[in-house]
């Protein structure tokens, strides 16, 4: 505030007006800025209208923080490909952008906080991605974290498969489990239909006896498994037929 007891009074803050001035003996003046990092210096000067004046100076030091950066996962071992990074991010002041393995995730807000989210398909092995949270006036957080994708064999389930039948036709049914989306089916090398969640149902042809198959389930990422099965085929005996040989004379 500034008093004069007779005279109208200007404030001057760094040089430039700072559009109060009144009559009176007292009035209250405010003015809004944005700090610049460091040391922000302002200069007031109160002039009367007799060309009177009173100088004070005030420092104010700006000190700019990093963004708040949290990641939702730790260095973790994954079974299925597929994986959301996830996290969120605050700041104060700025608005910030994500970046992820230096591309930028799409997501940059105004605001104190915001949530970030990300789909990726990972690759075999060790998948590292390190996430930089920036904001405009460039101060970065940076985190790491890092993801080992193990591929595991496919499994085979068998639903309908017996050991012996009477018929010299079977249908056997399964399904291919392990998150082995797209894996393929191969009985005796002959590649066999399997539906998206895996299922399979093949008619198979018997002869007499023994009957070994091969079934060989290969996922997308190369791995196998095989099973052997053998099915014997017992074909039903039919009622004998009584046959009268007696010879009338």
């Amino acid at each position: 505030n500034v008093k004069d007891e007779n005279y109208r009074v200007a404030v001057a803050i760094n040089g430039e007006d700072s559009g109060y001035g009144i009559y009176g003996k007292s009035y209250s003046w405010s003015k809004d800025y944005e700090l610049n990092e460091g040391t922000n210096t302002f200069t007031v000067v109160a002039t009367n209208e007799n060309g009177k004046s009173t100088t004070k100076t005030i420092t104010v030091t700006y000190n700019v923080g990093a963004p708040i950066l949290n990641i939702s996962q730790s260095d973790t071992t994954v079974t299925s490909k597929n994986f959301r990074l996830s996290g969120n991010v605050k700041d104060e002041n700025y608005r910030v952008a994500v970046a992820i393995n230096g591309e930028d995730s799409g997501y940059g807000i105004y605001g104190k906080s915001y949530s970030w989210s990300k789909d990726y398909k990972l690759s075999e092995g060790r998948n590292t991605f390190t996430v930089v949270a920036t904001n405009e006036n460039g101060k970065s957080t940076t985190k790491t974290v890092t993801v080992v994708f193990n591929v595991a064999s496919p499994k085979l389930q068998f639903i309908n498969c017996p050991e012996n039948t009477k018929k010299d036709k079977i249908t056997v049914k399964g399904r291919i489990e392990g998150g082995n989306e797209g894996a393929m089916l191969f009985i005796d090398d002959e590649e066999v239909y399997v539906n998206y969640n895996g299922e399979f149902s093949e008619t198979l042809e018997l002869e007499e006896g023994g009957n070994t198959f091969e079934f060989r389930a290969v996922n997308d990422y190369g791995k196998e498994v095989t099973v052997k099965k053998t099915i014997t085929y017992t074909p039903e005996v039919e009622d004998a037929v009584e046959v009268d040989d007696t010879v009338e004379e």
